[in-house]
């Protein structure tokens, strides 16, 4: 069967082809310079990128045109393109993974659709059209705010905006209100928004601020997003979100306040678009359950264009997202942040070392309760200095007191820009930490200097090391330091087997690393029933490196073995 290569969007490789021939595929379309994932699973959430490329059958489902390309809710937009089908049937056209609010029309031709824009908050809602199982490409589309579909919290509610007075209570009713007067959401105009209790933010809710009034996408590469608070409408205090809500255009949080989900079995389908989120205490915002607390699950959250802040705790994370209970199972899935810019300054002017950017961790469950966390993606997001980790990707299980969790799979870290890692107190210092997920790609990103590593690939209580892992196309500029750092110690750590790393450009003029670039080592770790590290293949990487340091490229250590490490292109200067 022949297949078409067409530059718009991934699928999934081996869903379509097999396992075996989607490997063969993707070598080739990798030497030919595209960037191309695959996943032994129907689920892929590999972000989109330039120089990408989706392998399909004939009969490739195209939208040439879609007019309007942008409107309110309601509104009735025609899709123009080809290979649609004669009907629908089982067919289906998506607003951001969203269904349209109704369908139209679908001419007999396959060549034109019309549908109404679903209830989304405003902003990106590219369209995809799916004829039998096959996407098309995506067509750019966005939700326009209309005031008229919403209820205005001060001229409608009476809601006080200048800080002086709590108004939990007030939005609480707000809410009530403009469901049953059949608007779609709650609008907030700029102003202090005093929460003295907690507001409990019901399910189905929608809470915007005047549209892309505060936080937004960046204009250069860095930066990705900026921070610009000031014309944000401010929601101060402590904010808890049930399923199947939308906010938009806000600031969130207060210091000292802990953003989190409701203490409920599961939350569903919450997106966040261009908020800002206000440093907390311990950690800034937690995803999941921590220890003790309610085993509460995640399945389908969203944060596009949004800062969150450092926390304003010295030595906390910024984001907990964790898979941990001691009864009931919990699980994590479905989880993106696109264009977030991590580890902001805190508001009161903490800007020194907190403990991880992101810590995504399981542990601490009886034998009956598997944890974990799955399609886990970062893309095209920025993560700030002064943290041990940038992404702490954990899982603990069977020794070291932690008893057993599911493995961690299906991670996506792609066009992201990490200006470095220091050495928190503990002595970590690494942009992107694995212990010891699988099937994770390390794709595409920008890497400033760290004061361990760029990648570290290290064990943890009885885990194995083999691993399905991809380190491709990534930048790692060990000429330019951040945050006080003065010295690295590897590019690349990995004590793993299985990954492949290749495609890389490592720019290093000095003794910034301890030995070698990459390293691989066979000690093992601090687990059990752990091999050496073999199975990796390290080819086709670029280092542009000083006369003298580093004194080598690719090491293999304490008896690592059966790696393949082929020609790889070194300039000295």
């Amino acid at each position: 069967m022949r297949y078409i290569i067409s530059p718009m969007h991934i699928k999934d490789l081996a869903t379509q082809m097999g396992s075996a021939v989607a490997k063969a595929a993707s070598a080739v379309l990798s030497k030919a310079g595209a960037t191309v994932r695959w996943a032994t699973t129907t689920k892929s959430t590999a972000t989109a990128k330039a120089g990408a490329v989706d392998i399909r059958p004939p009969g490739t489902i195209v939208i040439s045109y879609i007019t309007p390309t942008h409107s309110a809710i309601a509104a009735e937009v025609t899709i123009v393109g080809s290979g649609f089908g004669s009907s629908r049937g089982t067919s289906t056209v998506t607003f951001g993974g969203t269904a349209p609010g109704s369908y139209v029309s679908w001419s007999a031709t396959g060549t034109q659709i019309a549908v109404t824009v679903p209830g989304l908050i405003p902003g990106a809602a590219n369209i995809v059209v799916t004829v039998a199982g096959v996407a098309s490409n995506v067509a750019t589309f966005s939700v326009d705010f209309l005031a008229s579909q919403y209820r205005d919290a001060v001229t409608d509610a009476g809601i006080d905006n200048t800080g002086a007075t709590s108004v939990t209570a007030a939005i609480g009713s707000a809410i009530t209100a403009y469901k049953a007067a059949g608007k779609f959401g709650l609008y907030f105009p700029v102003g202090t928004y005093l929460l003295s209790t907690t507001l409990a933010v019901p399910s189905g809710t929608v809470l915007v601020g005047p549209a892309n009034a505060g936080v937004g996408p960046g204009t250069g590469t860095p930066p990705y997003s900026l921070q610009t608070q000031a014309n944000m409408p401010w929601l101060k205090g402590k904010v808890v979100y049930d399923s199947n809500s939308g906010f938009a255009d806000l600031k969130l949080g207060a210091d000292g306040v802990l953003f989190d989900h409701k203490d409920q079995l599961s939350t569903v389908n919450v997106a966040f678009t261009r908020c800002h989120i206000r440093g907390g205490g311990s950690e800034t915002m937690l995803i999941g359950s921590y220890r003790g607390s309610y085993p509460r699950s995640v399945n389908g959250l969203t944060f596009t264009n949004c800062e969150i802040e450092r926390s304003s705790a010295s030595g906390a994370d910024n984001i907990a997202i964790y898979a941990s209970y001691s009864a009931t199972p919990v699980n994590l899935q479905n989880i993106t942040f696109s264009g977030c810019n991590f580890g902001t300054a805190n508001a009161a002017g903490l800007t020194g070392n907190t403990r991880m950017n992101i810590e995504c961790w399981t542990g601490e469950g009886p034998v009956t309760a598997v944890n974990h966390y799955e399609y886990l993606t970062f893309s095209g997001c920025e993560f700030q200095t002064g943290s041990g980790h940038g992404i702490d990707f954990s899982n603990y299980g069977g020794a070291g007191g932690h008893t057993y969790s599911g493995r961690s799979h299906h991670l996506y870290v792609d066009g992201c820009y990490f200006h470095g890692a220091t050495a928190a107190t503990d002595g970590w210092g690494y942009a992107v930490n694995l212990e010891w997920p699988d099937y994770v790609y390390v794709t595409g990103n920008y890497f400033k200097r760290c004061k361990v590593a760029g990648i570290q690939c290290d064990s943890n209580y009885g885990w194995p090391l083999a691993a399905t892992w991809e380190f491709t196309g990534n930048t790692f500029d060990w000429d330019t330091a951040e945050g006080g750092m003065t010295a690295g110690d590897a590019v690349i750590y990995t004590r793993g087997g299985g990954a492949l790393i290749t495609g890389n450009t490592v720019l290093c003029h000095g003794n910034y690393t301890s030995g070698a670039c990459f390293e691989i080592d066979g000690s093992g770790g601090s687990g059990t029933g752990i091999g050496t590290a073999t199975g990796n293949v390290v080819t086709g990487n670029t280092f542009n490196l000083g006369v003298t340091y580093p004194t080598t490229t690719v090491s293999q250590v304490n008896g690592a073995t059966g790696n393949t490490i082929t020609p790889n292109t070194t300039t000295r200067s």
